[in-house]
């Protein structure tokens, strides 16, 4: 999984320090949009136990996403949208568990892309087709997603490095 380092304040960019994409538990959670989501998603929130026997997408959208939204709430970063909870402001979810890569939306629709990679954030398009392009070519993951993170910050204002690269 890649992250840039670009914070977006209205019309200003800041370098992070701290990654986009953290491990948590047996998770390697990656965020897009809110700076304060990312950071309780990183610092604060604790994913529950995994019932035995029970998939993994299954976990994801129930026990997974009802105590993410539960810290959420109880952290001020959730909003009614239509009368459905959602992360304030809008943030995006890349989530590796057990060997597999799950996409949240903001509103917690939890999906498995059946291509066996994500994008998202602001430079998704780019790195979408910089990875579409490069998945029938014989190269590692890790220059894979640092092609994508280049074209990305090459051609995406919001988009800039240092990059962070981590695998589960």
């Amino acid at each position: 999984m890649g992250a840039d380092s670009a914070a977006i304040f209205g019309d200003n960019t800041s370098t992070l320090k701290a990654p986009k994409i953290a491990r948590n538990g047996e998770m390697l959670i990656g965020c897009a949009g809110g700076l304060r989501v990312l950071q309780i998603v990183h610092y604060v929130f604790e994913p529950p136990s995994h019932p035995d026997g029970m998939d993994a997408l299954r976990y994801m959208v129930g026990p997974f996403v009802a105590e993410l939204r539960r810290c959420l709430g109880e952290n001020g970063t959730l909003t009614q949208k239509e009368g459905k909870d959602e992360t304030a402001p809008v943030t995006h979810f890349l989530i590796g568990y057990r060997g597999r890569l799950f996409y949240m939306d903001a509103d917690f629709t939890v999906t498995e892309p059946p291509r066996g990679w994500e994008t998202s954030g602001s430079g998704c398009e780019v790195a979408a087709g910089v990875l579409h392009t490069l998945q029938t070519h014989f190269c590692t993951p890790d220059v894979r997603i640092r092609a994508a993170l280049n074209a990305a910050a090459d051609l995406i204002w919001s988009v800039s490095p240092p990059f962070h690269i981590e695998k589960l």
